[in-house]
């Protein structure tokens, strides 16, 4: 795991193999199981009056598990309060929050041929999302943006970023299959 700060364009952590190839297996084995599961992973489309923002596929892991002990993503997901993550968000008061969460929840999208997710902001306060796809890569597209700040964070296998929920971002169009993101947005009451 390489944690990086970075203070430009905007506030955000950069977090490459998040996760080790043990753990890796053990998500993978959990998403290959919802991707042959439609009832769960379930079609995810909506809009506002200017069109839709988004056509993915999603599921909320903390609706679907009561126990997060039976969730390998849920179970992994926790490395997120790393002493060494918790360290370089520590260095912004936006990102700060991640020390003092006390409500997190976590959301699986799967994004196959044509889906997309447009500039949006997230609720809550920090948002951390975790990249995934298999190599070879068999899509184009899906990269993350942040269209307020002109950035283009290209889309790396197993990287997580961590940014304030307040900075609006998109998904470009998926063209091909296989990107998934795990997202946790996380709240903090004062």
């Amino acid at each position: 795991m390489i944690v990086s700060y970075n203070e430009l364009p905007f506030p955000h952590v950069i977090i490459e193999n998040m996760y080790d190839d043990q753990e890796l297996d053990g998500i993978w084995t959990e998403l290959n199981f919802y991707k042959k599961s439609p009832a769960i992973l379930r079609k995810d489309e909506w809009g506002n009056g200017d069109g839709k923002v988004k056509n993915n596929f999603v599921i909320s892991l903390d609706r679907l598990y009561q126990d997060r002990n039976y969730s390998i993503i849920l179970d992994k997901s926790r490395k997120l309060w790393n002493k060494e993550i918790v360290e370089a968000c520590a260095n912004h008061w936006g990102l700060q929050p991640i020390q003092k969460c006390d409500l997190d929840f976590t959301l699986v999208s799967y994004y196959p041929d044509g889906s997309y997710y447009n500039a949006h902001r997230d609720k809550g306060n920090v948002t951390a999302i975790t990249h995934l796809f298999e190599e070879p890569k068999q899509f184009s597209g899906g990269d993350l943006t942040f269209p307020e700040y002109n950035m283009i964070e290209q889309l790396r296998n197993n990287q997580c970023i961590i940014f304030p929920s307040s900075i609006q971002h998109s998904v470009t169009p998926v063209t091909g299959e296989g990107r998934w993101a795990i997202s946790q947005f996380l709240r903090f009451l004062p």
